[in-house]
């Protein structure tokens, strides 16, 4: 099985997902030659590539829907120099489900579009913030727990500290430590998507896909770079370089690499996403 097959399967048991009546939010998208970049409260949710054409659903909204105001930011720029150009157009929606319909079927919830009329044309780049207020906010403690983040140099290294605990747990296929670290994320994360955390606490699991990693992840960076997310709520933890702190060696099996959203909950920087 190859490496990114096993940490899909991993985070399936964490998302065994049944829909529950109040709903779910999904991100449909639809770019034609345009670069964009897309995110809801300043986590990255799609964007396209340099020849400037996707479409798709994401599906994992519930997560960083938030209580008041959320924010979804669109940046737009021009397709590579030789790139197809012609009737650059997206169209961007957020949409709010319920258990049996299809994603289009969804109330739409807030939406973008350019150009605004056929007889206009996007002005590039593009930058462009639509601010919403939902009503409905799925089940979540991580949003009446989380405490205002103060980025000074102690919460830098007791973060730094945390990235390294997970790095040497997932490395050395400490389960028990690894479990300790995940267990708020894990159970915050099901509760949000409408599943029960306690079915989703399986060892046998959480056991294959750490042995499968064992020793095949790279070093750390030599430094981390924080961000903070979720109207500063959150810290996204990268290297200098924008990606993921944590990544695999080269393999043949496949490479992946894990996100890391840390906030502060009972006085604690706790992985919550």
């Amino acid at each position: 099985m190859k490496l990114l097959s096993i940490i899909l399967f991993f985070f399936s048991f964490m998302s065994g997902v049944i829909y529950g009546q109040e709903g779910y939010y999904s991100l449909s998208y639809k770019m034609n030659s345009v670069v964009a970049y897309v995110e809801l409260n300043g986590i990255k949710q799609t964007e396209s590539g340099k020849e400037g054409f996707l479409s798709g659903v994401s599906t994992g909204l519930n997560l960083w829907i938030m209580p008041g105001e959320n924010t979804l930011k669109i940046k737009l720029t021009k397709p590579q120099k030789g790139k197809n150009q012609d009737n650059p157009q997206i169209k961007v929606a957020i949409r709010l489900g319920t258990a049996g319909q299809s994603t289009e079927e969804g109330k739409e919830i807030v939406s973008f579009e350019a150009p605004e009329s056929e007889d206009s044309k996007i002005e590039f780049p593009l930058e462009k913030e639509v601010k919403f207020t939902p009503e409905l906010i799925p089940p979540s403690s991580l949003w009446e727990k989380v405490e205002p983040t103060n980025l000074d140099s102690t919460s830098k290294k007791e973060i730094t500290e945390l990235v390294q605990a997970l790095h040497k747990a997932a490395n050395t296929a400490n389960v028990k430590d690894f479990f300790k670290l995940i267990e708020f994320k894990m159970q915050d994360m099901s509760k949000a998507m409408y599943s029960n955390p306690e079915e989703n606490k399986n060892d046998k699991a959480l056991k294959e896909f750490l042995k499968t990693i064992k020793g095949k992840l790279k070093k750390l960076p030599p430094k981390l770079s924080f961000h903070p997310v979720a109207n500063g709520k959150l810290i996204f933890v990268t290297d200098s370089n924008g990606n993921d702190p944590i990544q695999s060696k080269p393999s043949q099996d496949g490479e992946f690499n894990i996100s890391v959203y840390v906030g502060k909950i009972d006085g604690k920087w706790t992985l919550v996403r």
